[in-house]
């Protein structure tokens, strides 16, 4: 911290007058003693300008008072929130671009090719973590946020100047995919160090819901502005948003932790020896990959239900809707699972339940078209609840494995980089699925996700089992019970 500069000038009559000046330290060798005790320090001293409400910590940190604390866990949660928010809003929105693209690049581009769009997103979001993860540790947060701000800016702005397919991959997947990956990790490893742990799930949660208000305002404006504009300045207005909430969550978020003596290497080495970590990172996997093919491909479910006859009429108008609602159940949903989870029922316990229900639910999809619109709404309103709730307790799950709070950027980064590939191919699959007539295929679509799911509900009890130690005397439902 810098020093606060002295108002009253230099020291004079604290201590006996002396020509300091004027006298070398061999004629005067006790003069390099004079300020050796507490009491006698210059005031030019970073102890005698600190603020008295700002005490030294061991490691030489600062502490802040209680009130300026309070403030700056404040502008942390707002910020990170912010970062969130245009991360994985704009992944979360990309059902609405998915059904865009698929009526101006058909029939020259499947809906598996356009899938890969928003799936190479997904996964450099994710990915990205492993790299910036040790330069998070190491000190150099501000800059990775400086960087994916940028590129995350210049990768929208380039969008919205695309007119063949190969200039989306580049712009939209490659670009914006490396600059989320930047602002998105600080977002979810800066906030467990200025919260317990029992209330840090529920900051996290708070942080999670910015991906629900990305993904419920950018499809809205996307639809908005291009049915009045044109696809071009609908991508640019989301970009200019972005950019500004960019540049305030780079300005607020301070890291907290103590720094490393040494800096950290790519990949922890010794994370894959814990015996539930590699079962946790394929849970992650399977989760991911079955939990966007819904949200992905909602609008042009509902779109292959009606005739070709109403395509362009007001009904089609809901399929872009669907997004946004769907991201509106998921709101409560990052937030209400994270209550509990803090101290009642546990984040693996809690992450089980929500990723068994998005399971039943990705199944009940085949039958929500047979209540047509009021059906498609129910569900979009059921799933995103239960896969936002999936989503926010990701990383307390991930949290809650290590052992304390130093190397969180480097664990962080190497669990969601292993998730990532299951963002990358999940979505492509399922669109490969989709040849022929897609009102026929659906089923297989829905179906594939729901099995996905329920494989990582299983590997996610795995965990849980392996976390409870195979030395625990505890009954089948003394287990389910435990708090984890």
């Amino acid at each position: 911290m810098t020093d606060i500069a002295n108002p009253h000038g230099s020291p004079s009559s604290a201590s006996t007058p002396l020509d300091l000046s004027l006298t070398s330290e061999s004629e005067h060798p006790t003069s390099k003693h004079l300020f050796t005790h507490p009491d006698q320090l210059p005031l030019s001293s970073p102890r005698a300008t600190q603020n008295p409400r700002q005490q030294p910590r061991k490691d030489g940190s600062i502490s802040l008072g209680r009130e300026e604390t309070q403030v700056q866990k404040a502008l942390q949660v707002i910020g990170s929130c912010f970062l969130y928010m245009n991360s994985w809003g704009i992944l979360n929105s990309f059902g609405a671009f998915q059904a865009y693209y698929a009526q101006a690049l058909r029939p020259s581009k499947s809906e598996s090719q356009i899938a890969w769009i928003g799936s190479l997103q997904g996964f450099l979001l994710l990915f990205i973590g492993v790299l910036v993860g040790p330069a998070i540790d190491a000190g150099y947060m501000r800059h990775v946020l400086t960087i994916g701000s940028f590129l995350f800016a210049f990768g929208l702005f380039m969008t919205s100047l695309c007119h063949q397919y190969y200039q989306l991959i580049l712009a939209q997947g490659l670009v914006v995919g490396i600059g989320a990956g930047c602002i998105f990790l600080p977002s979810i490893t800066i906030v467990p160090q200025w919260f317990s742990p029992q209330r840090s799930p529920l900051a996290l949660g708070i942080v999670a819901t910015g991906s629900s208000i990305g993904g419920i305002i950018f499809p809205a404006m996307f639809h908005s502005i291009q049915m009045s504009a044109d696809f071009g300045w609908a991508v640019r207005v989301i970009a200019f948003v972005t950019l500004a909430t960019n540049v305030f969550g780079t300005a607020v978020l301070k890291y907290q932790a103590s720094l490393p003596e040494h800096h950290r290497a790519l990949l922890d080495i010794s994370m894959p020896k814990e015996r539930y970590f590699l079962p946790l990172c394929v849970a992650l996997w399977l989760a991911l990959a079955g939990l966007y093919v819904p949200i992905f491909f909602i609008p042009s479910y509902y779109l292959s239900l009606l005739p070709s006859t109403s395509q362009g009429s007001s009904s089609a108008t809901l399929a872009f809707w669907l997004v946004p609602i769907l991201m509106a159940g998921s709101l409560p949903g990052r937030l209400v699972p994270n209550m509990p989870a803090a101290s009642f029922i546990g984040d693996l316990n809690m992450v089980i339940l929500m990723t068994l229900l998005s399971s039943i639910l990705s199944f009940c999809w085949i039958a929500a078209g047979d209540g047509g619109a009021p059906g498609v709404v129910v569900f979009a309103l059921f799933y995103g609840f239960t896969s936002g709730g999936v989503v926010s307790l990701i990383p307390p799950v991930v949290v809650s494995t290590a052992p304390g709070k130093q190397n969180l950027g480097t664990r962080m980064g190497m669990a969601l980089t292993v998730a990532s590939l299951g963002v990358l191919v999940g979505c492509p699959i399922a669109g490969a699925i989709l040849t022929g007539s897609p009102s026929e295929l659906y089923t297989y679509v829905q179906g594939f996700a729901g099995v996905v799911l329920m494989l990582s509900a299983a590997v996610f009890s795995i965990v849980k089992g392996l976390k409870l130690g195979t030395g625990t005397r505890l009954g089948w439902w003394e287990s389910a019970r435990a708090r984890i």
